[in-house]
């Protein structure tokens, strides 16, 4: 049994992201060809915004949803919008994964990021249990008209304001709760990661006593087992991996948004990428 190729491990970590996620809109769901080729396509947007191309990552993880809608491409299409300079746009693609899965591994960094959206768009007054709720109209003012009868005045059209993507604000104490599940999740996703690690090289062993094995003497008895555990061993260490990746960055945004009030006003841009080996954190805190 030869080891997964690169496109092979990508068309198997979109279809992990597959089994983790809400039931698709199409009731049949994509077909193998669709996972490979939606595989490469978040491979390809990877690229493109590591390169500093964010309008052409877009396009291309667009196309991935388009072809295997998985709530989890969402903020990463959130996110490049936003590194576009298009907070309108993030905060509908955050809002968008945060409505399809509000539970999702991603949901606390969606939900930061959409706060901060919504202060940047002049919407300071955020609902922390709905950070997509439409701006609160401002209170009307009751004014006396000739006929001594009340009239209410309109107000304002909500406009964006040209305010710097930050954090939002906290408490000076900072808001220990979130550094705690913080810490708690990096730990769970490290022993996930040190998992996904042990099964790889389980696999790679396995691998490489049946790619070695002497042409001229006969296989053993158990040549079909040893091929189950390592294809078993290969997909434990996929998982293992995805799961630790995902554990690790949730903890590391629910501690940063947790930290104390001096920490909380620095700008943030946190981006979570999908690699052929999990996930990908990259950005400034």
């Amino acid at each position: 049994m030869a080891m997964a190729s690169g496109s092979r491990k990508a068309t198997a970590l979109l279809a992990s992201f597959l089994a983790a996620s809400p039931a698709l809109a199409d009731p049949k769901g994509p077909t193998d060809k669709d996972k490979q080729f939606a595989g490469e396509l978040v491979k390809k947007a990877i690229a493109r915004s590591q390169a500093g191309d964010h309008d052409a990552a877009i396009e291309i993880y667009l196309q991935a949803f388009a072809m295997v809608p998985n709530p989890l491409l969402l903020p990463n299409i959130g996110a490049e919008f936003q590194q576009s300079g298009k907070p309108q746009e993030a905060l509908h693609y955050f809002c968008l994964y945060l409505e399809k899965d509000p539970g999702g591994t991603n949901a606390t960094f969606a939900t930061s990021k959409a706060r901060a959206l919504q202060i940047q768009l002049g919407n300071k007054d955020v609902d922390d249990d709905d950070v997509c709720a439409p701006p609160k109209p401002p209170p009307r003012r009751p004014t006396k008209g000739p006929n001594k009868e009340l009239i209410k005045e309109p107000g304002p059209s909500p406009r964006p304001s040209p305010i710097e993507d930050t954090a939002p604000d906290t408490t000076s104490s900072g808001n220990s709760t979130l550094r705690y599940v913080g810490l708690g999740a990096g730990i769970a996703g490290l022993v996930a990661l040190g998992v996904g690690t042990y099964d790889g090289i389980q696999a790679k062993n396995i691998s490489d006593q049946l790619t070695n094995h002497p042409q001229n003497t006969p296989w053993p008895d158990n040549i079909k087992n040893l091929q189950k555990q390592g294809q078993r061993a290969e997909n434990y260490q996929i998982i293992g991996l995805i799961a630790g990746g995902v554990l690790v960055t949730t903890g590391i945004i629910c501690y940063v948004v947790g930290r104390s009030d001096e920490s909380s006003r620095r700008t943030t841009t946190v981006q979570v990428t999908p690699t052929t080996n999990g996930f990908a954190v990259f950005g400034r805190f």
